[in-house]
């Protein structure tokens, strides 16, 4: 073989290994490019991953920091129902639900020889001072014994306020009792101080009763059950002092739910006696009307008037179904009266507190005059001026009814507490009836220029005045001299039966 054709097999030869080379190289160079596009596509899939984990990364911080947001808003929530319902709303003090549980565990947690006092404290006159001035004055009037009770309470004091008129003290950590009367004295004397609203001075009526555990009570229940008799022994008696609970009060409750009981089987069987007492016209001498008494002839305690039994009635409809046996018994004598030739003579019968509720009793008033036929003109409904201010609009609003049944009315009682002018000069009354609290003494009329004053104002109103309580000649010339209208009073003949009212009515209509 010659040279040429070597050359030609060797340049072959590495022209196939050149080419095996390239085709070597180009697959690897292939395989290195797919490599790089998987990485690339790795790459953008791990990317992709990325961008969503991110995503929910800042969707998780946003859910952490929405739950943050709901649950501060959810105890903020939980806080304000909380306080809601364990705080007075107005003065901010722990209400009743609370006061409860802290005095409940006072009386889990009390040790041997330790003691404790419960007071009740009762704003007496609160309801009157809103219903003459407003809530705005009742209100400031809280808010003030708050701050009072507040700056003179210790570190051993609890305060909550569990009524509309109540506040409860705690107090605890004493030594003696006189200790305790000392600091339960001085926060009575305080609050009872006068305050002012509106350019006007109140003096706030404060009763207060105090239990003291365990002495008065070993549980809960008994203890408050104990300050309960104290406080309503402090609103009977009215004296103003803190008054601590004795065994004598619950004897006295005993007796009250008894004679309760008693009374109402009397008027539910109409056992009661109806006595006349008669009103007389100062510038004549005559009856002018006979006030209708129920007399309640008790068993046990003797005769009692209404003001002396109408405390036990426990039965608040009591009072109600004695105004309407009341009034029937006026109707009938008045149709006896007329029968019997007294055709002037006027029937009077008191409305005892309670009674303008609804229109069932405008019903009861027409009802009873229908079926004794009796001369509506000549029955006379007193109405304490205390209930006109309690309701002035709904009270009203029934007087006017029977009003038009031809009915007269008298704003009883007047001045006894603080009238509202206002509210008295538009009810539609014939007459006044003045407290017998005007009359002083035996034989003189106290306060005498405020007595003119009050019959002067009367009369202004085109009104009739007449003055209860007259039991001495000295007290009627001092009122016709005043030119008062009427009087009432032992003077003219006491109490009397049918008989004998119609002899003293034949005697001083001649």
């Amino acid at each position: 073989m010659d040279l040429s054709s070597i050359g030609l097999y060797a340049a072959v030869a590495i022209a196939f290994m050149l080419l095996v080379v390239l085709i070597a190289l180009i697959a690897k160079i292939s395989k290195v490019n797919n490599e790089k596009k998987q990485l690339f596509s790795d790459n953008k899939k791990l990317y992709a991953r990325m961008q969503k984990m991110e995503g929910m990364l800042k969707e998780a911080v946003q859910s952490r920091d929405n739950l943050s947001t709901i649950h501060d808003e959810l105890k903020d929530r939980y806080e304000n129902v909380n306080r809601i319902a364990y705080s007075d709303s107005l003065t901010d003090l722990p209400n009743y639900r609370q006061f409860t549980d802290i005095i409940e565990g006072v009386m889990m947690t009390i040790r041997e020889g330790e003691r404790a006092a419960l007071s009740v404290i009762k704003v007496a006159n609160y309801e009157k001072i809103t219903n003459a001035t407003g809530h705005t004055a009742g209100d400031e009037l809280i808010l003030d014994i708050t701050q009072r009770l507040k700056a003179n309470l210790t570190e051993d004091d609890f305060l909550a306020r569990i009524g509309n008129d109540e506040f409860a003290v705690i107090s605890q950590n004493f030594d003696s009792l006189p200790e305790v009367e000392e600091r339960l004295g001085r926060l009575y004397r305080v609050i009872r101080s006068p305050y002012s609203s509106g350019g006007r001075e109140f003096v706030p009526i404060i009763q207060m009763g105090t239990a003291i555990a365990p002495t008065d009570g070993k549980t809960v229940q008994l203890l408050t059950l104990n300050v309960r008799l104290a406080l309503s022994h402090a609103i009977a008696n009215g004296e103003p002092k803190v008054y601590f609970y004795e065994e004598s009060m619950a004897d006295e409750a005993m007796k009250k739910m008894e004679l309760s009981a008693e009374l109402n089987q009397a008027v539910e069987n109409d056992s009661l006696t109806y006595l006349c007492g008669a009103q007389t016209d100062l510038r004549t001498g005559s009856t002018a009307a006979f006030e209708i008494v129920p007399v309640w002839d008790c068993e046990r305690y003797g005769r009692m008037f209404p003001q002396d039994y109408l405390k036990y009635a426990e039965d608040t409809q009591i009072p109600r179904k004695l105004f309407v046996s009341l009034l029937k018994t006026a109707c009938e004598k008045q149709k006896l009266f007329e029968n019997a030739g007294y055709t002037d003579t006027a029937f009077l019968v008191q409305c005892f507190l309670g009674q303008f509720i609804d229109e069932e009793f405008v019903k009861i008033v027409y009802d009873i005059l229908e079926q004794t036929d009796a001369t509506p003109s000549k029955i006379l409904i007193s109405v304490p001026e205390t209930l006109i201010l309690k309701d002035p609009a709904g009270s009203m609003n029934f007087m006017k009814k029977i009003e038009k049944l031809g009915i007269r009315f008298i704003l009883d009682d007047f001045g006894s507490g603080s009238s509202s002018l206002k509210a008295l000069i538009k009810a539609p009354v014939s007459f006044v009836r003045l407290s017998q609290d005007f009359l002083d003494g035996a034989n003189r009329i106290g306060e005498e220029q405020l007595l003119q004053s009050l019959i002067e104002l009367v009369h202004s109103w085109k009104l009739k005045i007449t003055v209860t309580g007259v039991d001495f000649k000295e007290q009627e010339a001092l009122l016709k001299k005043m030119r008062a209208d009427y009087a009432q009073g032992a003077l003219y003949n006491g109490y009397m039966s049918d008989e004998v009212a119609m002899q003293f009515a034949r005697i001083t209509q001649k």
